[in-house]
Formats: structure tokens, C-alpha cells, sequence
């Protein structure tokens, strides 16, 4: 089997089980968490469109990128007031690689130049950061946000891929 079938087929089965956390948050876990878990799905989406097809930047997806982002806003601030200072901590840093992601993806060229080393570090930083919250939860036997947690930050590696894709000129599936 071709390497570019075998990841098609590990991308698609992640984002499927993406879509199924939906469906154990909300049978399972807060409103908030299965609500944020659909906008991230949405989000996810949306990267995938944009660095599947560099053309791909129309208005209606800028429009439901910032109605997921305003819910994803919304959730941290529910994290805040219940003071879930891991879930909010969470939320923010990928907040930010989310802009991180942006600019590699609108900006190529800001990211290839003088700061290159500098955005390096810092999405080293974030996704680290990344790493630590699935060690807290797993720590707090919080295994359902662990499993999420794990889940999320493989699914935004697939979107990595694919940036470097873009990078490399190669085509996109």
C-alpha cells in the first residue's frame, strides 16, 4: 500500500474518532466540553480545507472560524469561572498554536525567514506545554481528557504534515 493511502487512511480514521468524542462528551461530559470539543472538530476542519488547497480561503469559512473560535473563547471563560485551570490553560496554548498555524499557513514566508528559530521554539514550547496537560490529567486519572488530549495533539500533527506538504510544493490529499 502507498505511503499517501496508508497516512489518507490514519487521517480519516483519527478525525472519525475526533466526531466520536463529540458524542462521548456530550453523553458523558459537560455542555461545555462536548460544545468545544464540535468547534474544535471545526476548527480541525477548516485547517484541513486550508492546507489541503492553498486557494481555499473563502469567506463563509473565515465566518465559521469565527463563530468556533467565539464558543472555544466562551468555553475557557466556563473554565474559568469553574476554576479548571488545567482546561483553561489548555484552551489558551491551543489558542496559540492555532495562530502559530495561521501564519505558517497565510505567512510562509515570515516563517522561513530571520524567525524561523524563534517560531520553532515557540510552537516547541506550546506543544510541550501540550504535553504536560495530558501528564496532569493522566496524573488526576482523568483518563477520558488524557485519551482527548493524546488524540488532539496527533490529529494537529496530521495538519503539520500537511503544512509541510504545502512547504514542499507536493500534492495534497
Amino acid at each position: 500500500m502507498q505511503a499517501s493511502r496508508v497516512f489518507g487512511f490514519f487521517k480519516y480514521a483519527i478525525y472519525t474518532l475526533l466526531i466520536l468524542n463529540i458524542l462521548v462528551f456530550a453523553l458523558h461530559g459537560t455542555a461545555t466540553e462536548s460544545i468545544e470539543t464540535a468547534a474544535w472538530v471545526v476548527i480541525l476542519g477548516l485547517f484541513e480545507l486550508e492546507t489541503r488547497n492553498q486557494n481555499t480561503h473563502a469567506r463563509w469559512m473565515l465566518v465559521v472560524a469565527m463563530l468556533a473560535y467565539a464558543v472555544i473563547v466562551h468555553s475557557g471563560y466556563s473554565y474559568y469561572i469553574q476554576a479548571s485551570w488545567i482546561d483553561l490553560a489548555n484552551v489558551m496554548t491551543w489558542m496559540a498554536i492555532v495562530a502559530v498555524l495561521q501564519v505558517e499557513i497565510y505567512i510562509p514566508t515570515l516563517r522561513l525567514r530571520h524567525l524561523f528559530t524563534l517560531h520553532a521554539a515557540l510552537k516547541a514550547l506550546l506543544y510541550g506545554l501540550l504535553f504536560v496537560y495530558v501528564f496532569l490529567w493522566a496524573w488526576e486519572g482523568a483518563w477520558m481528557d488524557t485519551y482527548d488530549a493524546l488524540l488532539w495533539l496527533v490529529s494537529f500533527f496530521i495538519i503539520e504534515m500537511n503544512i509541510f506538504k504545502l512547504e514542499d510544493g507536493q500534492a495534497r490529499h
